[in-house]
C-alpha cells in the first residue's frame, strides 16, 4: 500500500531520523488519509498518539484515554452497553467514529463544542493469528468525492445539506446534520455511519441509499489491510470510512485484541452568554466523557485543520 511506513521500533529512532520519520507519518495522513506503521512496542503507543495531538476522551476510556486496555475511568457506558460495538465480535460496518457527536460543554465560563475526533489511533495487542486474521477496510471518501462531483452531483448536494441525516448513540446525538460539510478552511468533515445509529429523512432516502450502495460499498473504493502485534493504524477521521470484518474464534487465544485513542480536533469556537456566568446546566454533563484530556496543541506534529477532504 502506498502509505505504509515500515518502522524498525519507535523508541530506537533518535534525532535528524527521528524527525524525518515523523514528518514520513504526518505526509502520509495528510497526502493519503491514513497511515500504517509496523512493529511498535507497546510501550511506544501513547507517546506517539500524542504528538500527534490532544487526546480526546471517551466513556468506555481508562485514566489515558485509552480504549481496549485496563478499566474505563467511568461505568456509565455500561448500562447501555449493548450501542457499544467496538468490543463485539460482529462485523462492523463503514464508519466514522464519533458521528454522534455535535453538542457543548462547560469550559470556565463559556462552552466549547465537542466534536468527533479528529483521529483515530489504534495498536493492534494480539492478532487472530494465521487460523483467525482479520480484515480491516478503509474508504478513502477523497476519491469518492471526485467520482460523485462528476456522475451523481445532486446526490453530493443532498449529503451536504443540513438535515439530511442524524446519529444516535447512548446519550449523545447529533441532529439534522449531514455527511459532508465544509469546515471554512478550504476542506470538507464527513459523518457517516452504515449501521444503526445513522437515520435519514424520505426526501434524502434514495441519495443516501445510491451513496452507499454505489460508492461506499464498492470494492473500487476499499483498501485492505490487516494488523499483526504491534502495528499502528492512523485514520484521518475526518475523510476516511473504516470497517473490519467479524471476529472468528477457534480457540481461546485466538481473540483479537486492540486498543485506541482519539485525537481532537482543533476547534476555536468558544460561546459566552451575556452575563458572563459560568453555564451550570445539567444537559451538558453528558457530554464530560468526550473532552479532550491533554493539552499538547503547541508540540503537536500535525495541525487537525490540515485533516479532511480537500475541495
Amino acid at each position: 500500500m502506498k502509505s505504509l511506513v515500515e518502522l524498525r521500533g519507535f523508541s530506537e529512532i533518535k534525532g535528524t531520523e527521528a524527525e524525518e520519520f515523523e514528518r514520513a507519518i504526518v505526509n502520509n495522513i495528510v497526502d493519503n488519509g491514513y497511515c500504517l506503521v509496523r512493529g511498535v512496542g507497546t510501550e511506544d503507543f501513547l507517546p506517539m498518539a500524542t504528538k500527534l495531538g490532544d487526546i480526546q476522551f471517551h466513556p468506555k476510556a481508562d485514566e489515558r484515554g485509552v480504549v481496549g486496555e485496563g478499566d474505563s475511568k467511568s461505568n456509565r457506558w455500561k448500562k447501555n452497553a449493548n450501542e457499544y460495538i467496538g468490543h463485539k465480535r460482529e462485523a462492523i460496518s463503514p464508519h466514522t467514529d464519533g458521528s454522534f457527536l455535535n453538542t457543548m460543554t462547560s469550559s470556565g465560563f463559556g462552552l466549547k463544542r465537542v466534536l468527533p475526533p479528529a483521529l483515530i489511533v489504534i495498536q493492534c495487542l494480539q492478532d487472530g493469528g494465521s487460523e483467525a486474521p482479520v480484515m480491516n477496510t478503509i474508504v478513502d471518501l477523497s476519491a469518492v468525492l471526485k467520482e460523485l462531483k462528476v456522475h451523481d452531483l445532486n446526490v453530493f448536494s443532498i449529503l451536504s445539506t443540513p438535515g439530511c441525516v442524524s446519529f444516535f448513540r447512548d446519550d449523545q446525538k447529533a441532529v439534522d446534520v449531514s455527511i459532508f460539510k465544509k469546515n471554512g478552511k478550504g476542506k470538507l468533515h464527513v459523518r457517516y455511519n452504515a449501521g444503526r445509529f445513522m437515520y435519514y429523512p424520505k426526501w434524502s432516502e434514495k441519495a443516501i441509499l445510491h451513496f452507499h450502495n454505489q460508492y461506499v460499498l464498492n470494492p473500487r473504493f476499499h483498501q485492505e489491510f490487516c494488523l499483526k502485534r504491534g502495528d499502528i493504524a492512523i485514520i484521518d477521521n475526518l475523510r476516511i470510512l473504516h470497517a473490519r470484518d467479524e471476529i472468528q474464534l477457534f480457540h481461546s487465544t485466538s481473540a483479537r485484541k486492540i486498543r485506541r485513542v482519539w485525537i481532537s480536533q482543533k476547534d476555536a469556537d468558544f460561546l459566552r452568554n451575556i452575563p458572563s456566568e459560568r453555564p451550570t446546566h445539567s444537559v451538558l454533563e453528558d457530554s464530560d466523557s468526550y473532552l479532550p484530556i491533554e493539552r499538547n496543541e503547541k508540540n503537536s506534529l500535525l495541525n487537525t485543520d490540515n485533516l479532511g477532504i480537500k475541495i
